[in-house]
């Protein structure tokens, strides 16, 4: 059953540990909590659930900061919110919404941004999400909306937040003005800096802990072209691409100099998902944050720790950086390498640093440029001396932001007969099937992803 993408997690995990953070750069480490799943995000658009809760209650935090930070020793001028998946993703909606823009001032996304696919919905929409979940637990839906919400709030609170359909952040008119694509392209957004990226294989995570065929740790671990082309077919049913964008996608993830090879399925399977939900919309985020006049610097996480339970073949995965951004490899009882401490430095140095100046270069260096239209430049983090790379990309995005789409007005999408067959043809379409970036939320083992926001306060 699918679970809702703000489902789980909590500041008091270890994960979050601020104490390396803070002591080794000087900053102020503030976690929050917030309500989650139907808790947070029913929605009615009546005061008995306005939606957006859960991003009111991070709000809420941040004007708690804003009001009592310097008796704590930090400048509420200097407030930067950061965090990782959905944690990202509700910093990137603060940048966006009217009524958070003046309570920080800078922002870290980490794998996560305020356009990735399939996470924001209509309020007509959400209303009918919301309305369907509470007949599934027994709820009248016809009584009005104050009637609905009652009978919701006499159930049981693991019952609602295991009901599906889940709920959402939506466009309510307020928080969430307009639809964040819009936003980006209109520069309906805070105007300041940010820093952004993600990490080298952040699909596979979702597919070894959904059980794809093809990535079961410890048996399955590749995937032929057939499966391939099949994992491809029911994403695209699923996002309501026609044959002519499917095998665009196929074509373009291919390496034809290796058309017999399963492995390197398996890995273009996770390279096509990383790319969608990731990869692409921190490339529009930075360029939309360029064009105000504002600096965006980006990174790919490529190291892999020592400590992974995960098979070689998963490689770098979502939630992977958060360790090193939090100074766990400082912990010498863990086990980490001398190599893999430094690279912790260096990035608590760079995340701080971020947050004290806009800039994440230590001591004058420019090792991290920042990013710009023409160099589509960014660092790699890996074990290795920090390194720009450039111009990667490009193709793989301009084939999602605007190939697929000409291509869906081009051609009529499949018929509502084959989207069925589909969709019933087992598990791969059960995990593909509310679409690509929507299932990324779903169906989340508790504590493995990350939905806090945390916030740096320079002192």
């Amino acid at each position: 059953m699918c679970k809702n993408w703000f489902y789980s997690g909590s500041s008091a995990l270890d994960m979050y540990d601020g104490r390396y953070l803070a002591a080794t750069e000087g900053v102020l480490v503030v976690s929050m909590n917030y309500r989650v799943s139907t808790l947070g995000f029913a929605y009615t658009g009546t005061d008995d659930a306005p939606g957006n809760m859960g991003l009111t209650d991070q709000l809420l935090a941040l004007q708690w900061l804003q009001d009592n930070i310097a008796a704590f020793g930090g400048d509420p001028a200097k407030v930067t919110i950061f965090g990782e998946s959905a944690g990202g993703v509700s910093a990137a909606f603060h940048l966006m919404s009217p009524e958070s823009r003046d309570v920080f001032d800078r922002a870290i996304l980490q794998s996560g941004t305020a356009t990735l696919p399939g996470l924001i919905f209509s309020a007509d929409d959400m209303y009918g999400s919301t309305k369907a979940l509470a007949g599934s637990l027994g709820c009248p839906t016809e009584q009005g909306p104050a009637a609905m919400m009652a009978c919701l709030r006499e159930q049981d609170a693991e019952n609602i937040v295991a009901s599906y359909p889940p709920t959402y952040p939506v466009i309510d008119g307020s928080f969430i003005p307009e639809n964040p694509a819009k936003a980006l392209n209109d520069g309906e957004f805070k105007h300041t800096d940010i820093l952004l990226g993600s990490n080298t294989n952040e699909g596979m995570m979702f597919f070894i802990l959904f059980g794809l065929p093809g990535y079961i740790v410890g048996s399955e671990n590749s995937i032929d072209r057939n499966q391939f082309v099949q994992n491809i077919n029911t994403m695209a049913s699923a996002l309501g691409l026609n044959e002519l964008a499917l095998e665009a996608i196929a074509f373009q993830y291919t390496d034809w100099l290796r058309p017999d090879d399963d492995d390197m399925y398996r890995d273009a399977l996770d390279t096509i998902f990383t790319d969608q939900s990731f990869v692409c919309p921190n490339f529009g985020t930075a360029r939309a944050h360029t064009r105000v006049g504002t600096t965006a610097y980006m990174y790919e996480f490529a190291h892999r720790s020592s400590l992974s339970p995960y098979p070689d073949w998963a490689g770098v995965l979502h939630t992977d950086e958060i360790q090193f951004v939090f100074g766990q490899p400082l912990n010498a009882t863990l086990g980490y390498t001398t190599e893999e401490a430094d690279l912790s430095r260096r990035m608590m140095r760079s995340w701080a640093n971020f947050a004290k100046t806009g800039n994440p270069n230590n001591n004058g260096e420019a090792a991290w440029n920042s990013y710009t239209e023409s160099s589509r430049g960014y660092v790699m983090l890996d074990t290795d001396a920090p390194r720009m790379v450039t111009g990667q990309k490009a193709k793989e995005c301009a084939l999602w932001d605007t190939y697929v789409p000409a291509l869906l007005s081009r051609a009529e999408t499949a018929e509502p007969e084959q989207c069925q067959a589909v969709v019933e043809s087992g598990s791969v379409a059960t995990f593909w099937g509310q679409s690509l970036a929507v299932a990324l939320f779903m169906n989340v083992i508790k504590d493995i992803i990350s939905f806090i926001t945390t916030i740096f306060v320079v002192l």
